[in-house]
């Protein structure tokens, strides 16, 4: 048979009435809700929201929990206080989505491929791994930071950029991000002789 399970990592803090993620509020058909305390929540560690017999099998069968210590009382605490603020930070969720909006259609109008995105986390679409990480190198030189994903975490030729927006980030980091990033991808090195070339082939 099969288990629905739903991963809130992205989404606590950010989405969902109050930030509370994308389950709150909502019934859902599902045996278990996932997520972290180590993004939005700024602290260290994870969580799992399920039934009483799902508990009782994680305690049980899941090694990871089972030879992993308790998570330190601060880190708690830090967790306590972060979800004391969420409730009061709307403010910051509508401008982290505008301007999430914002880059997204800044790039798309410079003719890049955002990969269908929706929320804070951008991709930008690179084609090969070489040309990927030569525009990550290039715009870290700038004081930018922008992950190069590539094979095996994405299919061989899908190589991109991701972009993670915060709260801290203004509107002038986003036009300076949708003037950046465009530079960077067209001065960087295009797959030619070598492994990116290969890439796609493989």
């Amino acid at each position: 048979g099969a288990f629905l399970y739903l991963d809130e990592a992205h989404a606590v803090g950010v989405l969902g009435p109050g930030g509370r993620g994308l389950a709150a509020g909502v019934p859902i058909a599902s045996g278990l809700v996932m997520g972290t305390f180590s993004k939005a929540l700024g602290s260290y560690g994870s969580y799992v929201c399920c039934t009483r017999v799902v508990r009782e099998y994680l305690v049980n069968r899941a090694p990871g929990f089972i030879f992993s210590t308790a998570l330190p009382p601060p880190c708690l605490g830090a967790v306590d206080a972060a979800l004391d603020l969420l409730p009061d930070m709307d403010r910051e969720r509508q401008d982290l989505a505008r301007r999430s909006q914002r880059l997204r259609q800044g790039l798309a109008e410079a003719g890049l491929d955002t990969a269908g995105s929706s929320t804070q986390i951008v991709p930008v679409l690179a084609g090969g791994q070489d040309h990927a990480l030569s525009a990550m190198r290039a715009l870290a030189d700038q004081g930018i930071l922008a992950v190069a994903i590539r094979p095996p975490t994405v299919p061989p030729g899908g190589s991109r950029l991701r972009l993670s927006l915060t709260a801290s980030v203004g509107d002038a980091d986003v036009e300076r991000l949708i003037s950046a990033i465009p530079e960077a991808l067209e001065a960087a090195p295009k797959a030619g002789a070598g492994p990116a070339a290969q890439e796609g082939a493989s």
